[in-house]
């Protein structure tokens, strides 16, 4: 069975040193960012046109030069227009190691374990902290003979600023939010295993303990989607997949990821992909 990742584990940079960068346009295969979330600290650099990010369900509009952070463990989508933007991915993990345990426990920890946040949203200004969130992206961008160091060092001014210009707060989400999107992540993380799998609204709900009206309501809230129309989402794009590949036909695509009834399925292929399933075969 196929595995999306809602919750990613990647190999981040290399072994040892656990962060990267990812550049992001059109082209790019996951140019619409996915809901997902990670362990790791996330910063996103719009370099031109808009991306509307959601965290944790809340909404920042970012055009070119903000600065978002997403805190680890919160669940994110994007939705971009006409955007390029580069992303940041980091196990905090790295600054533990490399770091002092008094450092450690007071200033990295408290945000690994998301007990505290870090501020989400940077305009495009001078300030400290947008400042050294920018030198990030430019020693991570640059990659020189001394790349590690500048990247330690970087890091470390970013934390200092976060704490020094008042960019940590205590978490502000309720006891009920945090509950609602660990239900969200679970529940996607189990349509990404089983999407193969029939899968309707009383399923999910025999799954999750959840009724039917909550799972759509809180869904289409966190993705702006409902259940149905994410499932069909994961299975269209895994369909795309298999026909790039070239190792079955459009039919045998459709019945080995979740679609028993091909009529159904070409119509739900038009609607997500603006075209049928043979005309998307034919350009690719």
């Amino acid at each position: 069975m196929k595995q999306n990742g809602f919750n990613e584990r990647k190999q981040r940079g290399v072994p040892g040193f656990p962060i990267q960068l990812y550049s992001v346009d059109s082209n790019h295969p996951q140019y619409v960012m996915p809901l997902h979330w990670h362990k790791e600290l996330e910063l996103v650099f719009v370099h031109s046109g808009q991306l509307e990010l959601f965290i944790n369900n809340q909404p920042f509009v970012l055009q070119a030069g903000d600065i978002a952070l997403v805190n680890c463990n919160h669940l994110h989508r994007g939705e971009p227009t006409d955007c390029t933007y580069d992303c940041i991915v980091c196990d905090l993990n790295m600054l533990v190691k490399n770091g002092n345990e008094r450092c450690s426990s007071a200033y990295i920890n408290p945000i690994m374990s998301s007990e505290l946040t870090v501020e989400p949203f940077l305009h495009s200004n001078e300030s400290p902290l947008y400042n050294r969130a920018v030198r990030l992206f430019e020693v991570m961008r640059d990659c020189s003979q001394f790349y590690e160091l500048g990247v330690m060092s970087a890091l470390f001014s970013l934390f200092e600023a976060f704490y020094s210009c008042g960019g940590v707060s205590k978490s502000s989400q309720s006891d009920k939010s945090v509950s609602q999107s660990h239900r969200i992540a679970d529940m996607v993380m189990w349509i990404d295993r089983n999407y193969t799998e029939r899968i309707t609204l009383d399923i999910l709900s025999e799954q999750s303990g959840l009724t039917p009206n909550y799972i759509c309501r809180v869904f289409k809230e966190y993705t702006g989607q409902s259940p149905i129309e994410y499932v069909n989402g994961v299975r269209i794009k895994n369909v795309c997949h298999d026909i790039k590949r070239g190792q079955k036909n459009i039919t045998e695509a459709a019945l080995d990821n979740g679609y028993d009834d091909i009529s159904y399925f070409c119509k739900v292929f038009k609607r997500h992909m603006g075209m049928s399933a043979k005309e998307y075969k034919s350009i690719t």
